[in-house]
């Protein structure tokens, strides 16, 4: 039996390996029974999560069962229960039993032909757990940067930059910050997934894996892949860049702005941002009828050197059509 470390940003992983087994069932029918010693895993009361069951055998068609059981001290696992587990599965014991021990069933129906068990390995974590880690992935021809600003013990801004660049000056202007908490990114089935690090609900971890860029839904997964939360709207976004109207030494006063979309279940917000300020609501794009509209919201005097507009709608199922969106200022030619 060995045990093994290794630390990453989980904490440290350990293994333990029972890798002296030379278990059959031979030459008869029926079942065989190998059952571990009690071991003490080392880990005490720090362990922070238990991690995957491993097996490695040669079965010849036939089977080989698997049961695991643990307590908080040697004189406990006499008594305790044993739980059934699979080869790939989460040891599903509690953080406070180090001292475990594992049965496996050997079965064969066929005299001469029998399963053969070679190894078992029990891993599991110790250390803290860390939710900061700057991340980055393409996706889509969008580039996405995950990363923790000053104060933050976790994750809590992704900047994103956009399909596509009009000009070159806008490359200064083309990463959009969102406050999204995520610590990982997976593309899989041409599906980008993200792992969560802090639940604002909780004020935790939050361990969960959601979908980005499905456009109408935000599906929540456990560990096990089943959906935990459904039915949740994603905020959609249209954002401008930065606007200088060519005249980028010079303030601007805002007038209005036009607005070019097609009314969809659910209300769109518009909002306004001045000299990369935070975003102020301007006014509310209704829902009513379903021809295109083209809708003129006046501002009336909003000075700033950078002007920019977003539009945000977040309803279940249910798109943002947005043909186009223009500012309308003034410019104030006084140089500063």
């Amino acid at each position: 039996m060995g045990v093994y470390g290794s630390t990453n940003i989980l904490g440290t992983v350990w293994e333990v390996s029972f890798d002296n087994i030379y278990a059959t069932r031979f030459p008869i029918t029926g079942t065989n029974t190998w059952i571990s010693a009690i071991t003490d895993i080392g880990a005490a009361a720090n362990i922070t999560r238990w991690g995957v069951f491993e097996a490695e055998s040669n079965l010849y068609g036939k089977t080989i069962t698997y049961q695991i059981k643990g307590a908080t001290a040697s004189a406990g696992v006499a008594g305790a229960t044993y739980h059934d587990i699979t080869p790939g599965a989460i040891i599903a014991e509690t953080l406070t039993t180090p001292f475990i021990q594992i049965k496996a069933t050997l079965s064969s129906d066929v005299a001469d032909i029998t399963p053969e068990l070679t190894d078992i390995k029990v891993n599991y974590v110790t250390g803290g757990v860390s939710t900061q880690k700057m991340c980055s992935i393409n996706f889509q021809n969008r580039n996405l940067l995950s990363a923790s600003q000053e104060g933050y013990a976790y994750n809590n801004i992704v900047w994103v930059k956009p399909r596509r660049i009009y000009k070159p000056e806008d490359m200064q202007a083309v990463f959009v910050p969102f406050d999204w908490k995520i610590l990982s990114f997976c593309v899989l089935n041409d599906n980008l997934y993200a792992g969560i690090s802090y639940n604002d609900a909780t004020a935790t971890d939050e361990g969960a894996i959601v979908k980005l860029f499905t456009g109408v839904r935000d599906e929540v997964y456990s560990g096990a892949g089943t959906a935990i939360k459904t039915a949740k709207a994603i905020n959609s976004f249209f954002e401008t860049k930065d606007e200088t109207f060519e005249l980028s030494m010079n303030k601007k006063k805002l007038m209005e702005i036009a607005v070019d979309y097609t009314p969809q279940l659910g209300n769109m917000l518009l909002e306004r941002s001045t000299d990369g300020g935070a975003f102020v609501a301007v006014s509310t794009l209704d829902n009513a009828g379903t021809l295109r509209t083209y809708k003129i919201v006046a501002v009336r005097g909003v000075l700033g050197k950078t002007h920019r507009l977003r539009i945000t709608k977040n309803v279940v199922d249910q798109y943002m059509k947005i043909h186009g969106i223009e500012m309308i200022a003034t410019p104030i030619k006084v140089r500063e």
